[in-house]
């Protein structure tokens, strides 16, 4: 029996991760000429916290240099700017991930008061009538 393509576990993944309703919002990098080169397959947003998964095929190992390829100097751009980045052969490793996540992060957004949010633009203060005539007459 052949080993999973890298296809199926990212329908496994995705699967997972719209299992998590809410809670989680994702978007897949294509695997084609219309991504990001580089970029991982999978942003994911578990409650404010970003994940950036690159998904292999079960057996796959990173050979020397990976991290110096464009591949591995995304992820460690997507590491310094504060994303947990992960490798992930499988649904279980990033299930592993997340579901310890999800009660820690929520504790943290009720012990502080935190509560994700939607900004706007407040028009109210760019408009010039709020900001006054500075004109001299």
């Amino acid at each position: 029996m052949t080993a999973p393509r890298e296809a199926s576990v990212r329908r496994a993944v995705t699967a997972y991760l719209n299992t998590l309703g809410p809670d989680v919002c994702w978007r897949s990098n294509p695997a084609t000429p219309y991504g990001v080169t580089g970029d991982p397959d999978l942003l994911v947003c578990v409650r404010g916290l970003t994940l950036a998964i690159e998904l292999k095929r079960p057996g796959w190992r990173p050979t020397p240099g990976w991290q110096a390829s464009p591949q591995g100097r995304r992820m460690q751009r997507w590491a310094q700017a504060g994303a947990l980045c992960l490798i992930a052969w499988s649904k279980d490793q990033v299930r592993e991930v997340i579901d310890p996540l999800l009660p820690v992060i929520e504790r943290g957004i009720r012990d502080e008061g935190l509560r994700p949010a939607l900004a706007t633009p407040n028009t109210e203060a760019t408009a010039p009538e709020a900001v006054g005539d500075r004109r001299d007459d």
